[in-house]
C-alpha cells in the first residue's frame, strides 16, 4: 500500500501569511482542488446539492474564517510542527498498514492519503467534548482535524490508526443504506480497539473514556434496544449522543456525547476477551458475530 501525508503544513502557512483578499484563492488552489475527492465524497452523502459549494468544502477541510486575524492559527501550526506531527502521522499510518499486511488481509485500497488540518478552536463540542481533535475518512483518505493541546498531541497516532481501521473494515463490511446501529457501534469499537492495541489504552480518545458508570449503563440500555435501527438520520443519534443532535436541530434520546463509541468499544473488548482474538483479527469478523460473542447485552 502506498501512503502519502498531504503537505497541509505548507498550505495552511501560505494561506495564513497571505493578504486577506488573496486567501480564498490560495485556499482553493492548495486545499480545495487537490483534496476534492475527499471533501466532495463527504458532501455528496449528506448534502449532494452542495457538492460544489466552496463554503461547505471549507467546513469539511479546514474550518477557518479567512477574513479574521489568523495569528493564533500560525501559533498552532508552530506547535504541531515542533511536535513533528506530520512525521508521526506518516509513521502511524505505515504501522497500521504493516499490522494488517502481516495478517495477509488488508485494505483493498492501494493508496491512502493522510490529511492533518487545524480544527476550529471556537467550536464548543470540538474543543470541550472531543478535547480538540476528531477524525474522519473516505475512500483513499483519512483526516485528522486538531487544535493542538497537551492532551491531544500524543494521541495523533492513535487517532489516525483509528481512521485507518475504518478503511480496512469498510472494504470487508461495507457501509450501505441498510447499515444498522449495531454495525456502526461495532465499526467504531473496532477502530478504537485497534488504536489501543497499537498504542495502549492511555492514548484512547475521549469518545471511549469519558462516560461514568451511570452513563454507560443508561447508554447500554438505550442502544441495546436499537441495534437494528437503520438510516443515518436515525442511527447517528445512537452514535454521537444528544449534544450533536441539538446542533443538528434533532431531538435527543437521553444519550451522553459519543455514547455509541463507548458501547461499541466495550462490546469489542468483551468479544476479544472471550474469543482470544486481537482487534486486528476481529476487524474481519461480521458485526453480528462480534455482538453475539461479546455477550454484552446478554
Amino acid at each position: 500500500m502506498d501512503i502519502t501525508i498531504y503537505d497541509t503544513l505548507s498550505a495552511m502557512r501560505s494561506i495564513i501569511a497571505a493578504p486577506v483578499p488573496e486567501r480564498r484563492a490560495l485556499y482553493r488552489e492548495l486545499l480545495i482542488e487537490p483534496l476534492r475527492d475527499h471533501w466532495s465524497t463527504i458532501i455528496s452523502r449528506f448534502a449532494p446539492q452542495m457538492v460544489n459549494d466552496e463554503t461547505m468544502a471549507m467546513k469539511v477541510l479546514w474550518d477557518v474564517d479567512l477574513d479574521a486575524d489568523l495569528s493564533e492559527y500560525g501559533q498552532a501550526l508552530d506547535r504541531l510542527e515542533l511536535f513533528d506531527a506530520w512525521k508521526k502521522a506518516d509513521a502511524a499510518l505505515h504501522l497500521a498498514a504493516r499490522t494488517f499486511e502481516a495478517t495477509g488481509r488488508s485494505c483493498s485500497e492501494e493508496h491512502i492519503t493522510g490529511i492533518l488540518v487545524l480544527g476550529n478552536p471556537h467550536e464548543r463540542v470540538f474543543m470541550e467534548l472531543n478535547r480538540g481533535y476528531a477524525g474522519g475518512q473516505t475512500p483513499g483518505y483519512v483526516i485528522l482535524p486538531i487544535w493542538p493541546t497537551d492532551y491531544n498531541l500524543p494521541r495523533i497516532p492513535s487517532a489516525l490508526v483509528h481512521e485507518f481501521n475504518h478503511r480496512v473494515r469498510l472494504t470487508h463490511e461495507p457501509w450501505t443504506a441498510e447499515t444498522t446501529v449495531g454495525q456502526y457501534i461495532v465499526l467504531e469499537g473496532l477502530a478504537e480497539s485497534f488504536a489501543t492495541e497499537l498504542y495502549g489504552y492511555e492514548y484512547a480518545g475521549p469518545w471511549v473514556t469519558s462516560l461514568n458508570a451511570e452513563e454507560v449503563a443508561r447508554s447500554k440500555t438505550i442502544i441495546g434496544q436499537a441495534l437494528d435501527v437503520s438510516g443515518f438520520d436515525k442511527l447517528r443519534a445512537y452514535i454521537f449522543g444528544d449534544e450533536l443532535l441539538k446542533q443538528w436541530g434533532a431531538p435527543g434520546l437521553g444519550l451522553p456525547h459519543a455514547a455509541g463509541y463507548t458501547i461499541g468499544y466495550q462490546i469489542v473488548q468483551a468479544c476479544m476477551q472471550r474469543s482470544g482474538k486481537t482487534a486486528t483479527e476481529a476487524t474481519f469478523v461480521p458485526y453480528k458475530e462480534i455482538i453475539e460473542e461479546s455477550k454484552f447485552f446478554a
